[in-house]
């Protein structure tokens, strides 16, 4: 009953939509994906807000933080998101560390949503009680996973020698978890989009039992595959100074590639394609959430609508 009625308040008219990028599997590509997307997103005018739930590594924040540093040293007039990170919690009770957690966790989404367009969150590799919670909270889930039996182990069994699915794994289920609770409590359905990165031009023997196993449990999970970035070096090299393929005027003007780059034109057009496969509500529907907080401005009411779902 907790996490629904946070499903309900958060789901209301004008509300952000809500991406999420989920794999128990370290090193897939979330933060990388997360990055780009926002950068694109930000740049084409929207507010958009970043939650780093992975507190260990934190990537996705030390990517704008280094962004901001960028901005600062070369007087840049960068799109900035909003940046949140959830604090450590400590009690002596496990019990009270999650349910500390779960409060801070759910104000947070809901000041996020009520102020941004678009609220991207970047989950730890491992399955944790608030990933699990933003998991039932998504509209999107970005899964992004390499084609290889190591990867797709997260999400179910595959016979090697015959490519046979075999059956889901623990990640799958939580996902199916989710998708119930968020259809329970408000009727609305995650769309779940596996991206698969890091595809080979020509592909493997392997690679095509890979393909097989993902689109037989695509059908059984319902979800959508969609082709993500390559292994490009531009995409690193970029990292320290908080940019990405997506902030080209300042790229060429900072002299750091030219115009007719090809690792940065592919990689943008990647972003860009993928991003269209999202299916995101942009453009017209952006405008209509802008309109509807503007006309509310920041009510009273939302205030108080927090401090009744949460006591």
């Amino acid at each position: 009953m907790f996490g629904r009625q946070r499903v309900q308040a958060s789901g209301r008219s004008g509300a952000a939509h809500l991406l999420v990028c989920g794999n128990e599997k370290g090193g897939s590509g979330k933060s990388t994906l997360g990055i780009h997307i926002a950068t694109d997103l930000l740049n084409r005018g929207l507010r958009v807000g970043i939650l780093d739930l992975d507190i260990r590594q934190q990537t996705m924040a030390r990517f704008f933080a280094y962004r901001a540093r960028t901005a600062s040293i070369k007087k840049l007039a960068l799109p900035m998101p909003r940046v949140e990170i959830l604090p450590a919690v400590r009690r002596e009770r496990v019990a009270d560390v999650e349910h500390e957690e779960r409060c801070k966790l759910f104000r947070l989404l809901l000041d996020l949503r009520n102020d941004c367009d678009i609220v991207i969150v970047d989950t730890p590799g491992a399955s944790t009680n608030l990933s699990d919670i933003v998991h039932s909270q998504a509209d999107t889930l970005i899964s992004p996973m390499n084609d290889s039996f190591v990867d797709f182990d997260v999400l179910g069994s595959i016979d090697p020698v015959t490519g046979q699915f075999g059956g889901t794994s623990h990640y799958a289920d939580t996902v199916r978890h989710a998708r119930r609770e968020r259809r329970h409590a408000d009727g609305a359905m995650l769309d779940w989009v596996i991206v698969r990165n890091r595809q080979a031009t020509f592909s493997s023997r392997n690679e095509r039992k890979v393909d097989n196993g993902l689109r037989q449990l695509a059908m059984q999970m319902g979800f959508r595959l969609v082709d993500g970035i390559g292994e490009r070096v531009v995409f690193r090299e970029l990292f320290p100074l908080g940019l990405t393929v997506m902030d080209s005027a300042v790229l060429y003007d900072l002299n750091v590639c030219s115009r007719t780059s090809p690792s940065h034109l592919a990689g943008k057009a990647e972003i860009e394609r993928l991003v269209r496969a999202l299916r995101l509500p942009l453009e017209a529907e952006g405008a209509q959430r802008a309109a509807i907080r503007r006309e509310l401005g920041r009510p009273n009411e939302f205030r108080t609508r927090i401090a009744e779902l949460l006591h």
